[in-house]
């Protein structure tokens, strides 16, 4: 699904002729509007129709490891299956253990980082990522990396929809896991299957007060659906944009104090 792209993509689709669509079974859908990372996803689910769904960023490298993916899905009946993740600098991506107000703040807002690492040693890090754990068997975790994963229809089907269309780009995985959870559905990491991920496209394509905005908004409104406290996490934002640009020194940069800005921006459109 194309969301409306002004840089290239469909000029570049448009390339691709009706044989190789055929062996690839490539449907394009191109939107005259950009309606958004979650609606785009509704709309190419209800074109597919196989039993697993996979759902992948842009920035990911397939490996050999995905056929072996898709083989472990057949054979076990977890409703969820995530691959061990390398980042290209070959360091491995940490799943997480589902949200609290406090792994919010201390693992999520600058400030909150800073008391971690040198109050806590770094405590709520470890916490929120099994320790920093490498497993070296299948493990059932909270909260797999989002960017590449399995998921199978009939659990899509009981989960309603993927991502949720009020959380457009951030912490919409981490809204769909926490669904899963409250119903019972088992989410495997399978550490021998490993695939690379190519780490901060999002960054590349929005400009860095977008994103700013954006995550911080999201983040509140994740807080005010699973009652994490909302409103004191947004107290706890408003003091991270105002303390945090001057952790960077006496005199923060222009750049620093923008993004404060737009955390405080994002915290009020929430």
């Amino acid at each position: 699904v194309d969301n409306n792209s002004s840089d290239g993509t469909p000029e570049f689709l448009a390339l691709i002729d009706s044989e190789t669509r055929r062996s690839l079974n490539l449907k394009i859908i191109p939107q005259k509007f950009n309606g958004g990372l979650s609606q785009a996803t509704d709309v190419a689910i209800g074109e597919s129709s196989g039993e697993w769904l996979l759902s992948c960023n842009p920035d990911i490298v397939f490996t050999d490891d995905f056929r072996k993916m898709l083989e472990y899905a057949k054979a076990n009946s977890f409703p969820i299956l995530a691959p061990q993740l390398i980042t290209t600098e070959g360091t491995p991506q940490y799943c997480m253990r589902q949200f609290t107000l406090t792994r919010l703040f201390f693992c999520l807002t600058r400030l909150g980082r800073l008391l971690s690492r040198f109050l806590a040693r770094d405590y709520f890090g470890r916490d929120l990522h099994y320790g920093y754990r490498l497993f070296d068997h299948p493990v059932l975790v909270e909260h797999p990396i989002a960017s590449f994963f399995l998921i199978k229809r009939s659990a899509l089907l009981q989960l309603g929809h993927l991502f949720s269309r009020d959380l457009p780009v951030y912490f919409g995985d981490t809204d769909l896991f926490s669904r899963a959870s409250l119903r019972g559905m088992r989410m495997v990491l399978v550490p021998t299957l490993r695939i690379r991920h190519q780490r901060g496209y999002s960054r590349t394509v929005l400009h860095p007060e977008v994103h700013h905005f954006m995550f911080v908004q999201s983040m509140i409104r994740y807080a005010y659906k699973w009652h994490l406290f909302p409103r004191i996490l947004t107290a706890l934002v408003f003091v991270d944009a105002v303390i945090a640009p001057l952790t960077q020194g006496l005199s923060p940069t222009k750049v620093n104090m923008m993004s404060a800005a737009f955390r405080l921006k994002g915290a009020l459109r929430a």
